[in-house]
Protein backbone atom coordinates (compact mmCIF):
# COMPACT_ATOMS: atom_id res chain seq x y z
CA UNK A 1 0.00 0.00 0.00
CA UNK A 2 2.84 2.42 0.78
CA UNK A 3 4.43 1.68 -2.59
CA UNK A 4 1.15 2.34 -4.37
CA UNK A 5 0.80 5.61 -2.41
CA UNK A 6 4.33 6.61 -3.53
CA UNK A 7 5.45 6.62 0.12
CA UNK A 8 7.94 3.74 0.04
CA UNK A 9 9.68 0.91 -1.75
CA UNK A 10 9.69 -2.80 -1.11
CA UNK A 11 11.86 -5.80 -1.84
CA UNK A 12 9.79 -8.96 -2.14
CA UNK A 13 10.55 -12.54 -3.15
CA UNK A 14 9.67 -13.48 -6.71
CA UNK A 15 6.87 -15.83 -5.69
CA UNK A 16 4.94 -13.06 -3.94
CA UNK A 17 3.84 -11.03 -6.94
CA UNK A 18 2.40 -13.22 -9.72
CA UNK A 19 -1.13 -11.97 -9.10
CA UNK A 20 -2.69 -8.63 -10.00
CA UNK A 21 -2.53 -6.41 -6.92
CA UNK A 22 -5.11 -3.98 -8.29
CA UNK A 23 -2.98 -0.89 -8.71
CA UNK A 24 -1.58 0.68 -11.84
CA UNK A 25 1.43 2.50 -10.40
CA UNK A 26 3.34 -0.46 -8.92
CA UNK A 27 6.09 -2.08 -11.00
CA UNK A 28 7.99 -5.26 -10.19
CA UNK A 29 11.62 -5.35 -11.33
CA UNK A 30 13.79 -8.45 -10.89
CA UNK A 31 17.08 -8.12 -9.03
CA UNK A 32 19.95 -10.16 -10.39
CA UNK A 33 23.64 -10.62 -9.89
CA UNK A 34 26.17 -12.81 -8.20
CA UNK A 35 26.95 -12.77 -4.51
CA UNK A 36 24.82 -9.73 -3.85
CA UNK A 37 24.54 -8.67 -0.24
CA UNK A 38 22.10 -6.21 1.24
CA UNK A 39 22.24 -4.57 4.62
CA UNK A 40 18.86 -4.55 6.31
CA UNK A 41 18.23 -2.07 9.10
CA UNK A 42 15.35 -1.92 11.53
CA UNK A 43 14.26 0.83 13.88
CA UNK A 44 11.83 0.92 16.77
CA UNK A 45 10.97 3.13 19.72
CA UNK A 46 12.93 2.19 22.85
CA UNK A 47 9.84 2.60 25.01
CA UNK A 48 7.80 0.11 22.94
CA UNK A 49 7.18 -2.85 25.25
CA UNK A 50 5.11 -4.90 22.79
CA UNK A 51 5.96 -8.58 23.48
CA UNK A 52 5.90 -9.41 19.75
CA UNK A 53 8.48 -6.70 19.08
CA UNK A 54 10.69 -7.99 21.88
CA UNK A 55 10.56 -11.54 20.46
CA UNK A 56 11.32 -10.24 16.95
CA UNK A 57 14.35 -8.27 18.19
CA UNK A 58 15.59 -11.31 20.10
CA UNK A 59 15.18 -13.55 17.04
CA UNK A 60 17.04 -11.27 14.63
CA UNK A 61 19.77 -10.60 17.19
CA UNK A 62 20.54 -14.33 17.25
CA UNK A 63 20.91 -14.61 13.45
Amino acid sequence: MMVAAEEGISIVPGYSHPWDIGTENVVFLPLSGEEENEEILIAWRRDNDNPALQRFIQKISNE
